[in-house]
C-alpha cells in the first residue's frame, strides 16, 4: 500500500479565515488571521498532513492569540 501526502495549500504570512460549518450561521463571526508557522505530521498509517500556526486578528486583545489548525479547517481570507 502506498501512502500519499497532501500538497501544502498555504505559505507563511498568508491571511486565512477559519471555516464555519454549513449547518451553523454566525454572521460576522468569521475569525481571520495570519499564518506564522507550518508543520507536517504523519498519522498512524503514514499519511502526511500540514498543520498551520495562526496568529488571530483580535482588535480588542493586546496579546494576539495563536492556535494550530489542520489545513482543511482554513481558507484564504477575502
Amino acid at each position: 500500500m502506498t501512502t500519499t501526502s497532501l500538497r501544502q495549500k498555504f505559505q507563511i504570512n498568508d491571511h486565512v479565515a477559519k471555516k464555519i460549518p454549513k449547518d451553523l450561521s454566525f454572521p460576522g463571526k468569521t475569525r481571520k488571521g495570519q499564518i506564522i508557522g507550518v508543520s507536517q505530521k504523519k498519522d498512524r498509517i503514514g499519511r502526511s498532513s500540514y498543520y498551520y500556526e495562526v496568529r488571530w486578528d483580535e482588535p480588542n486583545d493586546m496579546a494576539r492569540k495563536t492556535s494550530t489548525h489542520a489545513q482543511h479547517i482554513l481558507v484564504l481570507a477575502p
